[in-house]
């Protein structure tokens, strides 16, 4: 395998995190316009719960699909093709979903969205690992994804209340609008380090199959398929919750809830500089895992006058968790050109989670009439993933060999 540098350029480094992360933002609006006005859609398309639950969960079907392939795409393609199939699938996805009368269009545009957010997932760590070195990506990393909480934080406070005014239709050509401003950007000033765009025509059979072959990131894979699908169930269903079992306007339930990713925002790029002051990443998400798995329940079992505290509490302790695993995952192989099919492998488990997690939460309510029921459920689920998570090895943000830890 040829030895490929990685470039640290200072200034240009955190310019290029800055442009990514807006590229990146695209998706999670693109994603997150659903859950704020999911009984809007329920009513105006005439939908039952499960089905709407599946309007968050089928736009991870391609994801789990395409994952690995998306790996394979920016290796082979290159980061240009990659980011315009990405940003041309939410462009024709949010365009498709905007001219819905039915669930038949609206879900077919949603795994067409599903489409441009993997993309956009696997390519954001692709590029920026090639700007920073191993023992310097935490921070990086960690700002890169607070896209997700920003993106999220943004449809559930305004995503209702736009609804309302304009309709919701219009938070549908928003999105287009937005995404196709990015592309242009994207086309303009998004790169990655020279290095890397010198070396990327060079295939490497061996190394492919050894990133496939890689346990450590097939169990990072499936510990944060339980915890995104926990996460992704919760944050889709309670804005429901809270109006129809608490008699809480949407206007207000949905920034309620939006305070939890308002918080990751913080949380996200901090967990990445610790675990690089540290130098571990598995003690930090293991331990957001479990504190989420211990404060899920809480949500529907405390009083209403409670819920601030437990939405600030887990806004907190989830933002521990993605980017510590990004970084296990890029550091999991060696060749920076290979962290696209690294974090292909973890994303792949990631959008497997978020397709169960929404639809069983939704069952679950519907089947047993239980809200307690669900939120339970879907702590048990997170549980899953602080067990295998445990059997994690640990590899030095520099470098180092695996050991267990």
């Amino acid at each position: 395998m040829t030895e490929v540098a990685v470039q640290f350029s200072g200034r240009r480094g955190w310019w290029m995190v800055g442009l990514v992360w807006l590229f990146s933002l695209s998706a999670s609006i693109v994603q997150f316009k659903v859950p704020p006005i999911m009984p809007v859609l329920m009513d105006e398309l005439h939908m039952s719960v499960g089905t709407a639950g599946s309007l968050m969960s089928v736009l991870n079907i391609t994801g789990v699909i395409l994952a690995i392939p998306a790996g394979l795409i920016f290796k082979r393609f290159g980061y240009r093709a990659m980011g315009l199939l990405a940003v041309g699938s939410l462009i024709l996805g949010s365009a498709m979903g905007g001219f819905s009368t039915g669930p038949g269009l609206m879900m077919l545009s949603r795994v067409i969205e599903g489409i441009g957010a993997i993309l956009m997932f696997v390519l954001g760590p692709a590029v920026l690992g090639t700007w920073f070195p191993p023992e310097k990506r935490g921070l990086p990393l960690g700002i890169w994804l607070t896209y997700i909480p920003v993106g999220s934080t943004i449809m559930m406070v305004t995503g209702a209340g736009i609804a309302a005014s304009y309709g919701w239709r219009f938070l549908w050509w928003a999105g287009t609008v937005f995404a196709v401003l990015v592309a242009i950007m994207f086309l303009v000033a998004i790169r990655p380090a020279p290095a890397l765009i010198a070396e990327r025509n060079e295939e490497s059979p061996a190394s492919i199959q050894l990133v496939l072959r890689n346990r450590n990131l097939w169990l990072l894979s499936a510990t944060f398929a339980c915890f995104s699908g926990s996460t992704i169930a919760v944050l889709t269903w309670m804005p429901t919750f809270l109006n129809t079992v608490r008699h809480i306007p949407l206007q207000v339930a949905s920034p309620m809830v939006g305070l939890m990713m308002l918080i990751n925002i913080v949380s996200c790029p901090g967990a990445g500089l610790l675990s690089d002051k540290l130098g571990s990443r598995k003690g930090l998400f293991l331990t957001g895992i479990a504190a989420f798995g211990i404060l899920c329940p809480l949500m529907v079992w405390l009083p209403q006058s409670a819920f601030l505290l437990i939405i600030t509490a887990v806004g907190l302790i989830t933002g521990l968790v993605p980017s510590p695993i990004v970084q296990a995952a890029v550091e999991s192989v060696d060749d920076p050109r290979l962290a696209g099919m690294a974090t292909g492998v973890v994303f792949a488990g990631t959008n497997l989670g978020m397709l169960i997690g929404p639809v069983a939460f939704g069952a679950i309510v519907q089947g047993a009439r239980s809200w307690s029921a669900a939120f339970v459920a879907a702590a048990l689920f997170s549980f899953l993933g602080l067990l295998i998570g445990v059997f994690v090895k640990r590899r030095t943000p520099a470098g180092g060999c695996l050991e267990s830890c």
